[in-house]
C-alpha cells in the first residue's frame, strides 16, 4: 500500500511527456520542451519518461540533455490520452505530470506549486490550464493526477473522437475525478481554484499575457501570435460557459451523469 502522509513525506513524481516519432514537428516540440524544463529546472526530484507513440524510439539526441529518463512505448491509439493512460497503469509513483506533445514550462514554479497543491488539498486532478470553451474543462496537457484514477477511467479512449470527449465531454476525466471527491484545480503562480472560479486569476490560458501559467503549448502560442481583437476573442470565448447543461450550474454543483 502506498504511504499517503505527504506531511511526513514529498509525493514522488514522474513527468510523462508525448513524443511522436519521425515526426519532424513533434521532434521540434520534443527540443523545445527539453530546454524548457532543464532551462528551469525545479529543485524537486522526478522521474521522466518519455511516452513514445510509435514503435520505433529516435529521440535519443532531443532527450539526452534531461539525464536519466525511460521510455514506454505505445501504439499511438487514443492518440496522446491513450498514451497517458496505458503508462499511468504501471506507473509507480504518487502524481504522473502528463505533458504533451507541444507542451513547454515557462517558470521554475511549474513543479513546485504542484507539490504544493497536492499536499494541501491530497491526490487528485490538477491542471495548469483551464477554460470553458466548448465545455468547462481542464486542458488535458500540463497537468498531475494520481496515475490510479488515469488507470480507472471507466470509458474507452482509442480515437480522436473519444480523446476529445476525455477533455471535454459530459463524461470527461476531470468530471470522473470530480463525482469521485477528488479535488479537480486550476493551479497557478498564486493561487488553486475549482471549476467555477477557473477562469478567476489573472494572467492565465488566453488572457493578459499568460504569465500566471505554469505551463504553456500550442494554443498558448496562438494567442500570443494572435492581435489585439483576435486575442479578445478568444479570451472571450474561454470565458464563457455556452452549454446549455453547464449554464444551469452555479458555484461547486456538477451536472448529473450523462450519455
Amino acid at each position: 500500500m502506498k504511504d499517503t502522509c505527504y506531511l511526513i513525506r514529498r509525493p514522488s513524481v514522474n513527468v510523462a511527456y508525448i513524443y511522436v516519432p519521425r515526426d519532424e514537428e513533434h521532434k521540434r516540440w520534443a527540443y523545445r520542451f527539453i530546454l524548457s524544463i532543464t532551462h528551469h529546472r525545479p529543485a524537486i526530484p522526478f522521474k521522466f519518461t518519455v511516452i513514445c507513440n510509435g514503435p520505433e524510439f529516435d529521440g535519443q539526441d532531443v532527450f539526452a540533455p534531461i539525464g536519466k529518463y525511460e521510455v514506454f512505448y505505445h501504439d499511438d491509439t487514443g492518440w496522446d490520452i491513450g498514451g497517458y493512460i496505458a503508462f499511468a497503469r504501471s506507473c509507480r509513483e504518487d502524481i504522473v505530470y502528463c505533458m504533451g506533445g507541444t507542451s513547454y514550462v515557462q517558470n521554475s514554479l511549474w513543479l513546485e506549486r504542484m507539490i504544493e497543491a497536492w499536499c494541501k488539498h491530497g491526490p487528485g486532478l490538477f491542471g495548469s490550464l483551464a477554460t470553458y470553451e466548448v465545455r468547462p474543462h481542464l486542458n488535458t496537457t500540463g497537468f498531475c493526477v494520481d496515475p490510479h484514477l488515469l488507470a480507472v477511467y471507466p470509458l474507452p479512449v482509442t480515437n480522436k473522437q473519444q480523446r476529445y470527449e476525455f477533455e471535454h465531454g459530459y463524461n470527461s476525466f476531470w468530471l470522473f475525478c470530480a463525482r469521485s471527491a477528488f479535488p479537480t484545480l486550476h493551479v497557478t503562480r498564486c493561487g488553486e481554484y475549482a471549476w467555477h472560479d477557473w477562469r478567476l486569476p489573472p494572467n492565465i490560458y488566453r488572457r493578459g499575457d499568460q504569465s500566471n501559467l505554469l505551463t504553456l503549448f500550442r494554443h498558448t502560442d496562438n494567442y500570443m501570435a494572435a492581435d489585439l481583437d483576435l486575442r479578445r476573442g478568444m479570451e472571450g470565448l474561454a470565458d464563457t460557459i455556452t452549454d446549455p447543461i453547464f449554464k444551469g450550474f452555479v458555484g461547486p454543483s456538477l451536472p448529473p451523469l450523462l450519455r
